[in-house]
């Protein structure tokens, strides 16, 4: 079941637009508000009215938007939510959303048995099956395949469990029509027939709620009193006694009624699973990635409709109370930014077991490590563009005194933002530093933060008093990457990359590659990868140089419209469930790079 979002839907009041009572009292002003500072910033009005100018409240909340929410805490219908949400019997979406596949499985398995049952009687005991068992098993077979058929798709857990229970319902009546055309009519039966089996187990195949699987087990044990039926009409043997037919039936109703213990269990587990989902305002959804640092889960605001990627982070280590206040003090920080080619952070907190987490905005579309590996270096045109965007952000953060200090190709991310291409955002400051030396404690001591084939080479000695050019000579990296497809140094271990970083001098652009290279642009590459920070430009600075540097031909939203056209056609479609495809475990664990 799926909480309602609107108070219409609870209180049938009518005010909602087009609602029965919208014209003679007004529509309800929750319902319309679409205001950029609404509680809902100007997007999906009508989501939360309770919490907008006491709709429901007869006027009693008055003062800020925040006051009004605070007061749904204590709000009757926030509390039906809230009870009708701790009712929902889904199952969590990897569980629900596998479902299909399961049941795809297991009608392929039972297909292979029909089929191998077939051909052994057929080649080995050719005169020890009849017409009527081959039959069935020819018919189920059949069935078997065309439910795989279906399930072959992903479907949802409701099209599912229909589908699933007609199929077991299906496979019970084939089972008992083999088992009872054969009975002796003098024996009482002491044996647990196969159609027991298939009662029993079947719930873990297609999991649903207690009252749903006891019902669709109930119907699938009358199918051997139907079969039975079937049978005597056909010719086959009739029990001598009652005892000897109940024999045969009862079991299959105890099963039935047996199968509510598994049913139940899993609901229960169900219902653990998605409290233990639930962080702050948000509720996990499906699991994007992990690595050595934390997961990656995609997530859903349990009252708006707006997707996310939360982010979480296990503390390691003896002093989880230091990472936690670092934690919270960049979290706070990267909250302020307020560049467009920064992830948004949505909301950030502590979760139950200790682990912290961050909200952030959902992303469709690559990093620059996949595109480079996909599609190659890119024209020099298209990285200056790229460069100009991610300068913007890194600028937003360098003059608050915020250092990324893991600024890479993975954290890099291109998407589409309305009718734009390749819009950047830079992503994971999950390693950003506040730029003063009195704030490198909570760092710890003695530790080197970041990847080493795009570390500035005051980061690798241990410096402590690093500003924003660490940052840029990452971009510069970056760049020199982006240009040739390999990195500024190549080395067999980290230690050595980081060494080749202080003291090597890296071998011009125009040396790595092919390509007709712009000489502003090697120039303004090679200044951002100095050894020296001072002699390195600033993230303003770097991105003014870029936009005076000389190129053939611009890279204009058209040509980035038909690049993304011919080579990422999925990202640029309006369906908004086509996955990210950015390696979203670079997200959790730097040292991938």
């Amino acid at each position: 079941m799926t909480a309602k979002a609107n108070c219409w839907e609870f209180m049938s009041c009518g005010r909602e637009p087009g609602g029965s009572a919208a014209n003679e009292l007004g529509a309800c002003p929750a319902a319309t508000d679409e205001s950029a500072d609404g509680i809902n910033g100007g997007h999906n009005g009508g989501r939360l009215c309770w919490a907008i100018a006491g709709t429901f409240c007869g006027g009693k909340v008055q003062g800020s938007q925040a006051a009004k929410r605070q007061s749904c805490l204590t709000c009757e219908f926030f509390e039906r939510v809230t009870r009708e949400e701790e009712r929902s019997t889904a199952a969590p979406t990897e569980i629900s959303g596998s479902q299909s596949r399961r049941l795809m499985i297991f009608a392929l398995v039972c297909a292979a048995v029909f089929a191998l049952y077939l051909a052994l009687y057929r080649l080995l005991w050719p005169g020890a099956v009849n017409s009527g068992d081959e039959a069935i098993s020819v018919a189920t077979l059949i069935g078997s395949l065309a439910v795989a058929f279906y399930a072959r798709a992903e479907r949802g857990p409701g099209a599912s469990s229909v589908v699933g229970f007609g199929y077991e319902a299906l496979l019970a009546l084939a089972l008992s029509a083999m088992e009872l055309r054969n009975i002796d009519p003098e024996l009482i039966s002491n044996q647990v027939s196969w159609t027991c089996v298939l009662i029993v187990f079947f719930p873990l195949i297609v999991p649903s709620s207690p009252r749903a699987t006891v019902f669709a087990s109930l119907l699938t044990a009358s199918m051997s009193p139907l079969a039975y039926g079937l049978c005597v009409a056909l010719g086959a043997p009739t029990a001598s006694s009652t005892a000897v037919l109940l024999s045969r039936l009862i079991p299959q109703y105890i099963c039935a009624l047996c199968a509510f213990v598994p049913a139940m269990l899993l609901h229960r587990l169900f219902g653990q699973m998605k409290r233990a989902r639930k962080l702050g305002s948000y509720e996990l959804v499906a699991p994007l990635g992990q690595g050595g640092m934390g997961e990656v889960w995609r997530a859903r605001h349990r009252m708006l409709v707006r997707p996310a990627a939360i982010k979480l982070i296990r503390p390691d280590g003896d002093r989880p109370e230091k990472m936690q206040v670092r934690f919270e003090r960049e979290a706070q920080a990267t909250a302020t930014l307020q560049s467009p080619h920064t992830v948004q952070l949505y909301d950030f907190g502590i979760a139950d077991d200790g682990a912290f987490y961050y909200v952030m905005e959902l992303l469709r579309g690559i990093d620059l490590a996949q595109l480079v590996e996909r599609f190659g270096p890119l024209p020099p045109e298209r990285v200056i563009h790229l460069l100009i965007q991610a300068c913007d952000s890194l600028d937003d953060a360098h003059r608050i005194g915020l250092v990324h200090r893991d600024i890479k190709p993975a954290n890099i991310f291109v998407t589409k933002v309305g009718r734009s291409c390749d819009f950047v955002k830079v992503l994971d400051f999950g390693l950003v530093k506040l730029g003063k030396p009195a704030d490198t404690t909570t760092t710890g001591q003695n530790t080197i933060l970041g990847t080493p084939a795009y570390l500035a080479p005051e980061i690798a000695t241990g410096e402590e008093d690093v500003d924003g050019r660490a940052d840029v000579y990452a971009l510069g990296c970056v760049a020199y990457c982006l240009l040739t497809g390999q990195p500024v140094f190549e080395a067999n271990t980290p230690m050595e990359m980081a060494v080749a970083h202080v003291s090597s001098r890296p071998p011009p652009l125009s040396s790595r590659t092919d390509r007709p290279m712009p000489e502003s642009l090697d120039q303004i590459v090679m200044n951002c990868l100095a050894k020296k920070p001072q002699d390195r430009p600033t993230a303003f600075q770097l991105a003014q140089k870029l936009k005076q540097a000389a190129v053939e031909r611009a890279w204009t939203d058209e040509r980035a419209q038909q690049w993304w056209t011919a080579h990422l056609p999925d990202m640029i479609s309006g369906d908004r469930d086509v996955q990210q495809t950015h390696p979203i475990q670079r997200l959790v664990d730097p040292e991938q790079d």
